[in-house]
This record gives structure tokens, sequence and C-alpha cells, in this order.
């Protein structure tokens, strides 16, 4: 018998869940099908709430949405803080103990936050979610290194930190670690970030928080805390996959320290290294006192039989490495057998004024030195045409946000 007429067939849950899914990304149809039907309501708010973006203009909404409808906080997996003040100006109002506080209770199930823009933070309230699993730190500034050691020994899940651009205060007091079971920590990213990296290093070894870490990024770092990334790297090199880093050398400035205080040759495990291009990260060098010689020193260290994937980048102003001994080092290691697990060498290529002729010469010397590589698919070649498009790519971590 046909439904009466002005009657809408009821349609099975999976199919409407179906439907909802399929506009997922269209925020005003999911508001459509949240009024069409109230047994749509909580897929759709799903969808709706997964990521929630709080700045200054919706902070107050926020609250008064989950203190009204507390329900809604279950949905929220993502938090985005976005809050443009002055350098000297205190955090975002929402992130206050006494406001997030209240709300905490609601957002058990958060599992990522993001914190941007071009203040200054102060986020140790964020402990009062222990669900947090990854925390963003982006072009913004941290009032002290003390507040990100406090969430990495307050927060139990919290296995990424991913911080770019970010300048962190000077740490005053690090916390110590009071929780006795193995850390969840596994991947650790710093680009572009500013802070007393030999502090915050000894500290992670200190506190035995880096013991299981998979994936590892520092770029750039200055060779005089390379004996610091040295112990780092030691204490999680059974367990670490993937590594990113550039360093800043000085010509004649390593004597030694790569054989006696940072080795690869332990971490057999490791899948993936990445090295970004020198002259990019070593913002306070010149390029022509810029010391190559890492490069090869960091490759020739490789010894796990798991390797995979190399990466190198190298910008205009690095084009000299295409003329030296560490280009030519860097051509012989990959043909050895310690590298004979190699699927992948990645080369990118980063402009600075989009010069062609530029182009054309590092394709024409990368593809001549390395034609095995090309022959067999392994060799891929991307191009960045400026600095700032080269620093916002991810890092090859085996985890992803």
């Amino acid at each position: 018998m046909p439904p009466a007429k002005g009657i809408l067939p009821r349609l099975p849950p999976e199919l409407t869940d179906i439907i909802i899914d399929l506009v997922s990304d269209d925020s005003v149809s999911l508001r459509s099908c949240s009024l069409t039907c109230s047994s749509w309501l909580p897929r759709t708010r799903v969808h709706l709430f997964k990521n929630v973006s709080v700045s200054v203009r919706n902070a107050e909404a926020f609250e008064k949405l989950i203190t009204i409808t507390p329900e809604i906080g279950s949905y929220v997996r993502e938090i985005h803080v976005y809050h443009q003040h002055g350098v000297y100006q205190s955090s975002p109002v929402w992130l206050d103990t006494n406001i997030l506080r209240p709300l905490s209770k609601y957002l058990q199930q958060v599992r990522k936050i993001v914190l941007a823009g071009e203040g200054t933070y102060t986020p140790t309230s964020l402990i009062q979610l222990p669900s947090i699993e990854i925390l963003e730190i982006r072009d913004c500034g941290i009032d002290s290194l003390d507040d990100l050691l406090s969430l990495m020994v307050g927060l139990p899940r919290l296995r990424s930190i991913i911080s770019r651009g970010t300048d962190y205060g000077p740490s005053h007091k690090p916390p110590k670690r009071q929780d006795e079971a193995p850390p969840s920590l596994r991947v650790l990213e710093f680009v572009q970030s500013f802070m007393t990296p030999g502090i915050y290093m000894d500290w992670l070894i200190a506190q035995s928080m880096c013991t299981h870490l998979e994936s590892l990024t520092a770029v750039p770092v200055a060779m005089q805390h390379i004996p610091h990334l040295g112990r780092v790297v030691q204490a999680c090199s059974s367990t670490l996959r993937h590594i990113r880093i550039s360093v800043e050398e000085i010509d004649g400035e390593s004597s030694g320290v790569w054989s006696s205080q940072f080795t690869l040759q332990d971490c057999t495990e490791l899948q993936v290294l990445e090295m970004d291009s020198p002259a990019l990260s070593s913002v306070d060098l010149l390029p022509l006192e810029i010391s190559y010689d890492w490069i090869g020193k960091l490759l020739g260290q490789v010894r796990s039989p798991k390797i995979r994937e190399v990466t190198l980048g190298i910008s205009q102003l690095d084009e000299r490495i295409l003329q030296d001994t560490v280009w030519e080092r860097f051509v012989k290691l990959l043909s050895e057998e310690s590298l004979s697990s190699l699927r992948r060498v990645t080369v990118h290529t980063i402009a600075m004024d989009g010069r062609a002729d530029w182009i054309g010469r590092v394709l024409t010397r990368v593809k001549s030195d390395l034609a095995d590589l090309e022959g067999r698919g392994a060799l891929a070649l991307e191009h960045f045409s400026s600095p700032g498009e080269y620093w916002q790519r991810p890092s090859r971590s085996l985890y992803h946000s």
C-alpha cells in the first residue's frame, strides 16, 4: 500500500547515514538535514561539530552552545583556536582555566588541538582535556617552554606534537614526569620553531619521554645542539622509523661530532630519512659559510635493513652542492649495499625567483647521476615555487593527523 499523500516514506538508518555522509563537507546541507528529521540529528552533528574553530568572534557563542546543549560536546573531535592579539597580551579568554574547567567535562572526546595566530598562548589549561592525542602549534608564541613540557607530562594520551613557526619563551622550572607508565609520545615535529633546544632535549632524556618515539623532525638544528639530539636519537633507536633534519653547520665545525655523538647506526627500524635544504634553514649564515658534509655523514650512518625512502632538499642557494664532493658521495652512497632496500629517492627543488634555467640545470644533473634510480621508477622530483611553500610541506611521518 503506497504511503499517504504528504507523508515521506521512512528510510532505513543505514541509508540516511550514507546520504548525510555524502554532504559531510557542506555545512549548509548538513544544517538542512538536521532540520529535516529528528532522527537525522545525531548523524549531522557528527559532521557539524567534529571540527570546531574558535576565535574571538565566536568564543562566547561556543561556550553558550556547550553549556546549553552539553551533549554536543561529545561530538567534538578537533578544536582549532585562532586568536590574533598583541604579543604582550594574554591568551584568548576561552582558554582561561576558569572558563575551560566547566566546559571540559563535556569535551572529553577531543582528540586534536590546533593553536594558531600571531599572539602568545599560555595553554596549560588544556590539561583538563586528557583525551588529547595531537597538539599542533603554528605561527604563534608559547609563553614559556615549561607550558609545553607541562602538557607533555599532563596529557596521558598525547601521541603527536607538531610545532611550526612557533616562538617559545624561556624555561624557568621544568616539570617532572610523575607517571611511571611508558610515555604515549610517538611523533615530535619542530620546524622553524625557536626555543632553547638543549634544555628541551635534555629534559626529554631526563624524563624518559622519548623512549618510544617513531618520528622525529628537527629543522633546523645548530651544530652545537647535535650532541643533545644524538642522545635523543639513541634513546629511541629501537623504535625510530622516521627522521627529518637540517643542520646549521659551518665548514670545519663538526670535527668528529658525527662519529662520536650522533649516529643512526643503531636505528634498525628506520624507514624514512629526510634532509632539508641547509641554506633555507640556516637563516643566520651566508650560503658560502655553510657546510654540506653532514648530508653524506648522516646517509653513511644508515644501517637499517628497512630503509625505504631518502629525501634531499636543494634550493637555489644550495646549487653549489651539485658541484661539491658532497653530491658525489650522496650519489655513491645510494648504490651501497646498506641502502639496497631503498624504494624511493626524492629530490626537492626550491625556487627563490622562479628561474627556469636553474631548475633545468638541477633536473639535468640529478637525472643524469641518478639514472639507475629513474630507470627503476624509484626517483621522484618535486618542485616548490617558494621557500614558504616548501616549509608548509608535511613531514613524511608514519602518523598523520
